[in-house]
This record gives C-alpha cells, sequence and structure tokens, in this order.
C-alpha cells in the first residue's frame, strides 16, 4: 500500500537536509529511527509513496527537488510555520519578510494554495506578546500571505516539562493543565497561568482577521477553542 511521507515533524527537511532527501530518494528507500527507539526503512520508490507532507520554516533550500516532485507529478503538500515571535523564543528562525516571500514561492510551485497552510502555532501569549502584538503580528502575516494559502493552523502553548523549562516565562498563559496530560506540571507546576477569557477573545479576533484575508483559522488539537478542527496531514489537502 502506497504511503504518505511526512516529511518531517522532528527536524526542517526542506531547510536543512535538502540533499539528503534528493540522495535519499535516488537510493529509493531511508532509514530512521521509530518513536519506540529502534531503526525503521521506509520505501521511497514511487510505486510506494502516495505523496509527502512536508514541515518547514524555510524551504528556498528545496526548490530542485519540489520541481523534482512536481514534474513526476507526485503530491505534495506543506505546513509552513510563520510566527514572527523574538530570538528569545526562535533564535534559529529566518525573519518574517524572508518566511513571507518564501512561502509566496513555495504556494507559486504547488497545484494551488490548497496545497499549503500557514501555521501561526504555538499561539505563545505573555507579557512580552501581548494580545495587542498578536493582533499587530497576526494581521501582517495574514495580509503578506492572502491568496497564497486557504487556512491557518493555531494551538495553545501545551504545559509540557520540557516546554516549561525552555520558555521560563512566568506570564506565558498555557493550555488549561490536564492531570492525565500534563503530569509533570500538574504535580509541580500548578500555579501556571493559564488560558483566560482574554486569550479565548483573541482567537476570536484572529479568525477575524484571517476570514478579512480568505482564510479560515483552524485549532490543532484544541478542541476547547471556538474555532474549526484543522488536520495537519488531511485527505483534504492531497485532493
Amino acid at each position: 500500500m502506497a504511503k504518505i511521507i511526512s516529511a518531517s515533524r522532528r527536524t526542517d527537511i526542506p531547510r536543512y537536509y535538502s540533499r539528503f532527501f534528493a540522495e535519499r530518494r535516488e537510493a529509493g528507500d531511508v532509514e530512521f529511527r521509530n518513536v519506540f527507539g529502534g531503526k525503521s526503512v521506509a520505501s521511497l520508490r514511487r510505486k510506494d509513496v502516495h505523496g509527502y507532507l512536508f514541515w518547514t520554516r524555510f524551504a528556498g533550500p528545496f526548490v530542485a527537488n519540489l520541481q523534482a516532485l512536481r514534474e513526476e507529478r507526485i503530491p505534495c503538500v506543506f505546513q509552513y510555520t510563520i510566527t514572527g515571535y523574538g530570538e528569545d523564543l526562535e533564535p534559529h528562525t529566518p525573519n518574517t519578510g524572508e518566511a513571507i516571500e518564501d512561502f509566496r514561492a513555495v504556494s507559486a510551485i504547488l497545484e494551488k494554495p490548497a496545497c499549503i497552510q500557514w501555521r501561526y502555532d504555538p499561539l505563545v501569549v505573555s507579557d512580552t506578546y501581548d494580545v495587542g502584538w498578536h493582533l499587530e503580528n497576526f494581521a501582517r502575516i495574514a495580509s503578506g500571505l492572502r491568496g497564497a494559502t486557504e487556512v491557518v493552523n493555531t494551538s495553545l502553548i501545551e504545559p509540557y516539562r520540557r516546554t516549561i523549562l525552555r520558555v521560563d516565562d512566568a506570564t506565558v498563559r498555557y493550555r488549561p493543565i490536564d492531570p492525565n496530560r500534563h503530569k509533570w506540571a500538574a504535580r509541580n507546576r500548578p500555579d501556571l497561568l493559564q488560558a483566560d477569557e482574554s486569550v479565548h477573545r483573541l482567537v476570536s479576533d484572529l479568525y477575524d482577521i484571517a476570514d478579512q484575508q480568505r482564510m479560515q483559522l483552524r485549532a490543532c488539537s484544541n478542541r476547547e477553542l471556538d474555532l474549526p478542527a484543522s488536520q495537519c496531514c488531511s485527505a483534504e489537502m492531497f485532493a
């Protein structure tokens, strides 16, 4: 059975591993570490691949691969992250202007704008990145991407141990703590600020801004948000 290859939530293959991707496609397979710590092998032969889902923040180095896939009529879609945060949160991210330009270039190569979705994810609301900052930042990016995509996905920052220790900001408003899902936070950080009514109003305002730019804002695995549910790898995109 042909498979969809997700390349990759673990690293930015289009940005950092363009040559590796081309070499493995030519070889016909790729070895990877599975979630249990062992090694697995996936076939990249044409008959075994239905299509590719690429995750990236900058796909400029990947253009030759993308054009080759299009010439071979292999379906490919993108989840492309642009958030606009500063180096305190994202020290190795291209600046927003470059990312918007690159996003539009990728969209122009694909079959249509429905093949690439913008990820404004995660939604980090804090004293530094407050409601006013997000409204201005989101509107600027959405305006720059108008016509290049139809969907924008978002989610609240999750109170995982690794995330909390990395962010190290007591003013961040996290997704509500679920004792079963966020066990470390429930035991050690019950004092964490959680998303309140102001955050939900912000999400509603972001939905309206997206709508003005002919996009639909969707929630990624956040049922508590009053938004349509997103699917990172959907039949809708590959159709």
